[in-house]
């Protein structure tokens, strides 16, 4: 199932996304998709009206749309080659939620002036389960379909036991494993990954993490890290 969309235009995102989710639901709601990316858009375009543009260089809107199409990529080629059990549309509908806000924590409050969004790294995906939450019910939605989209969400930590998150339905747990490798790989299926300096503007925004959070790393990493150089001769031993 090759494509070539561009994903730095959101109407072209839309109009794939929404050709696989009405390929596998007969009764997909037509205005869903276009509705569910227009939120997004709002969020990270500072359309809303507690929060600034995102500001984050690696995890903008780009990334988000790079994870919509190539989770609904996986659903739908998942659901092509008869996989069990057959994900529900409510289902794909939450996961498609859950990546579009999946890094809204990197969203800065309009009173937030220092720094870029970046410095949120190690709590954004609580942040981003906040924002969801506060979101959708604004939106109508119910606490149960708002949990599984923090679940979802959830996927998405790097330090993340899955196994651990209570997924209720083994469809949506499912959904959260797809939605987690999405989000690894959206960005590097395009071909012009490695050419427009996401690999490089990636590790830009680490020079703004708490001093904290390095020397917690060092401690438990290497916690001789000052003390020998380059090589931990007595860690080998």
């Amino acid at each position: 199932m090759l494509r070539d969309v561009d994903t730095r235009d959101p109407m072209a995102v839309a109009t794939q996304v929404r050709a696989d989710y009405q390929s596998m639901f007969v009764d997909a709601d037509r205005l869903f998709i276009p509705q569910a990316l227009f939120w997004a858009f709002d969020c990270f375009t500072g359309r809303h009206q507690d929060y600034l543009p995102i500001d984050a260089r690696y995890h903008d809107l780009e990334h988000t749309l790079q994870g919509v199409l190539c989770l609904s990529a996986l659903l739908r080629g998942r659901q092509d080659a008869g996989d069990g059990p057959r994900l529900p549309r409510s289902v794909f509908e939450l996961a498609i939620l859950a990546i579009l806000f999946h890094d809204t924590g990197y969203l800065k409050r309009r009173s937030d002036s220092t720094g870029t969004g970046a410095k949120y790294t190690a709590t954004h995906v609580d942040r981003s389960c906040h924002f969801a939450e506060m979101f959708l019910t604004s939106k109508g939605y119910r606490p149960t379909e708002v949990l599984s989209v923090q679940n979802m969400i959830r996927c998405t930590g790097m330090g993340t036991s899955v196994t651990m998150i209570p997924f209720p339905t083994d469809a949506e747990r499912i959904a959260g494993m797809a939605l987690g490798t999405a989000d690894l790989i959206g960005q590097m299926a395009r071909c012009t990954f490695a050419e427009t300096g996401k690999l490089i503007s990636r590790f830009r925004p680490l020079r703004e993490l708490s001093p904290l959070l390095a020397q917690a790393t060092v401690a438990v990493e290497d916690h001789r890290f000052r003390e020998h150089r380059g090589v931990d001769a007595r860690g080998l031993l």
